[in-house]
């Protein structure tokens, strides 16, 4: 049986080939003393796999849009403390997916983060 080392570094190799970067919220007080939110990076290019299931979309119809909502999944090595809510930009092929956290599972070997990808039809 393979040890967790060994399994990360076999994920590394053949299935991390994309990277992520993870950015948080926090409480932060503005100029005029007032609370206020900053987007902070927590983790930087992080390698990972990005899954897409063949689970369907999902649609939003409003008077003046339509959103689409793409349930993804996010895997990567079990170290990192991802939370809820947690801004993922993921650079995969030269371009970049911005998704929002759902909730991470923890494994042994890694961990799998459901995400979502917000959009408008266009």
């Amino acid at each position: 049986m393979p040890t967790p080392s060994q399994l990360n570094s076999l994920l590394n190799k053949y299935m991390y080939h994309d990277k992520v970067t993870v950015c948080r919220q926090i409480n932060t007080i503005d100029e005029e003393g007032a609370d206020d939110y900053a987007v902070q990076e927590t983790y930087r290019d992080i390698p990972c796999k990005l899954y897409q299931s063949g689970k369907p979309f999902t649609v939003q119809n409003t008077d003046r849009q339509v959103g689409v909502i793409t349930d993804l999944k996010l895997f990567l090595p079990p170290q990192y403390d991802v939370l809820p809510n947690d801004i993922l930009k993921i650079s995969r092929n030269e371009q970049e997916i911005l998704l929002n956290v759902v909730k991470s599972f923890k494994y042994k070997s890694h961990q799998e983060v459901t995400v979502k990808r917000k959009d408008e039809a266009r």
